[in-house]
């Protein structure tokens, strides 16, 4: 019996495939034997997806296709759940996480049976709220100095990608009296605003930092292959959580997704939230466990994938 189900959503940018399961088919034996993989694809007979990558290394796999409709996303979400174990991995198709932390999310996996805990994630690049302690746990004195200045000088414009009254948060940056980044007092603004998308941070909006911290990474690309000290911690004052990669219990994910009250668009980020906050629930981080999302399409598509395409172009090469 299987313990947990990683769902691999994948859209549009499969060409990260290998370089993100290269990884995964390096875990332990004993963990092999715990998961299984479905990847849940917009188009059928898709090169660069290749099942014998994981079957041929003792890894349970299936694709499941299913059409493109009016609610893509969601529709791969419920097909998912429906067939997932115990525990659930949403996996998006453009994040690198090294075989270390994959081992030990799967092997820590029962820190979501204690019904106060809702998901358990590794620290994304561009994670919201953990890119913050990726900066921290990463990057020396230097690097990190130079990532928050440019935080600080980041402007938040409201547009058709930011939340509602996202302007407000400038005093938390450009307009801010302080000298330097502080991210408490960000978070602390972000959620006294009035909407249901507080997934917002100067990293999200800056074609300059994303591109910034794609080099700086890649710099230490050493780093994100090596095993490293991982530790859990838990943190339940954030404002929202907006990650490409988490671990839920399976029975909560249904819970959230089932309850049309939670929604308020086709994705289930807002429900997620929405039930963590209504229930004060904690998410469960792994301290040093630095994962890489490259860029977010708020900069722009072009852009986007051209940083996911270095990204992984980087860390593939040697």
């Amino acid at each position: 019996m299987k313990l947990i189900t990683i769902n691999y959503l994948a859209n549009a940018r499969t060409q990260y495939f290998k370089p993100m399961f290269n990884q995964l088919i390096k875990i332990k034996d004993e963990n092999k034997k715990k998961i299984n993989v479905n990847m849940l694809v917009s188009k059928p007979n898709d090169d660069n997806i290749d099942i014998n990558l994981l079957t041929d290394n003792g890894i349970e796999a299936q694709i499941i296709y299913l059409p493109d409709s009016g609610r893509h996303y969601m529709c791969k979400v419920e097909n998912a759940v429906d067939i997932a174990n115990k525990y659930t991995i949403s996996l998006d198709e453009d994040v690198f996480l090294n075989s270390h932390i994959w081992d030990f999310m799967i092997e820590n996996c029962d820190v979501l049976d204690n019904d106060k805990n809702l998901l358990f994630s590794p620290l994304l690049s561009t994670g919201v709220p953990t890119v913050d302690w990726f900066i921290e746990q990463f990057f020396n004195e230097e690097e990190r100095n130079l990532l928050f200045e440019k935080f600080k000088n980041t402007y938040i414009e409201e547009n058709h990608c930011t939340p509602p009254g996202c302007g407000v948060l400038n005093k938390c940056t450009v307009n801010s009296p302080a000298k330097d980044w502080d991210s408490e007092y960000f978070y602390n603004e972000v959620h006294k605003m009035e909407t249901h998308y507080k997934g917002i941070h100067p990293v999200r909006v800056s074609d300059e930092i994303q591109s910034l911290l794609v080099e700086m990474v890649l710099k230490h690309k050493d780093k994100l292959l090596k095993k490293m000290d991982y530790e859990l911690f838990f943190d339940n004052d954030k404002p929202y959580f907006c990650n490409n990669v988490y671990m839920i219990k399976t029975s909560d994910y249904k819970k959230i997704i089932e309850d049309e009250s939670l929604f308020v668009d086709k994705f289930d980020e807002v429900p997620i939230n929405k039930f963590r906050k209504m229930n004060n629930l904690n998410m469960v981080f792994i301290k040093n466990s630095f994962g890489v999302h490259p860029s977010y399409n708020w900069i722009g598509m072009e852009r986007y994938t051209e940083l996911a395409d270095k990204f992984f172009r980087g860390i593939e090469s040697e």
